[in-house]
């Protein structure tokens, strides 16, 4: 028997609130221009550490050598609303 709903589980569970939040993202994806809408592979970070909130071994994207910075930030603000 059912307990909970998968609605329920999704909205209310630590581990995908903490998933759907960018902000504990750790090393380079936590320092990331474009984490509120890339955020990385979870999947990867967390088979190649044991933590769902490391960086993203195969990302190669190094933060902040775009080299339009005020354009990402008005872009991944508008995101964010």
């Amino acid at each position: 028997m059912k307990e909970r709903t998968l609605a329920s589980i999704y909205r209310e569970s630590r581990l995908f609130t903490e998933l759907r939040d960018p902000s504990p993202l750790r090393g380079r994806c936590g320092a990331c221009e474009y984490k509120a809408v890339c955020g990385g592979s979870r999947s990867r970070a967390y088979g190649a550490t044991g933590d769902v909130l490391a960086a993203d071994p195969y990302c190669a994207y190094e933060p902040g050598s775009f080299p339009y910075p005020r354009e990402v930030a008005a872009l991944t603000e508008s995101t964010m609303r």
